[in-house]
């Protein structure tokens, strides 16, 4: 099971971190066509170092997905669930807030969310709900 949710979480990780850059590196591409000139910018990688702690904090805040290791966590599904996604939640209430500024977007949303992340680690929970579920029903 450690196996696994280290696996769930290089993989969200990873997906995540790649198709961002590809998204930032395809933005960043079209907007140089525009300026021909040299010119000076501050905040040019800024966009980078976003994408890197967000890939970051998506990895520390899915650490407490471990504690599933130990039965007494393992056997309640509550607390398995919670283990898994409590932080997750609680970074996607505090982006919400980015919905409703008018100035923001949803393509703003969804750059500062780990969405791909996320998407892997509701599959990394089912497949650990069910390797849970395997093991109970063996050892019973």
């Amino acid at each position: 099971m450690k196996k696994l949710i280290t696996k769930g979480i290089l993989i969200g990780a990873g997906l995540e971190f790649l198709v961002k850059f590809i998204i930032f590196l395809s933005i960043e591409m079209s907007q140089k066509a525009k300026y021909d000139g040299p010119r000076m910018n501050c905040f040019g990688g800024l966009q980078y170092a976003i994408l890197i702690i967000i890939t970051i904090s998506a990895v520390v805040i899915s650490l407490p997905a471990y504690l599933n290791l130990y039965p007494k966590v393992r056997n309640v599904k509550w607390l398995s669930f919670l283990a898994f996604f409590t932080l997750h939640i609680i970074y996607l209430i505090c982006c919400l807030p980015l919905l409703w500024d008018k100035y923001s977007s949803i393509s703003n949303f969804l750059a500062l969310t780990p969405c791909l992340f996320w998407v892997v680690w509701i599959i990394t929970y089912w497949k650990v709900r069910k390797e849970i579920n395997v093991e109970n029903h063996v050892i019973k």
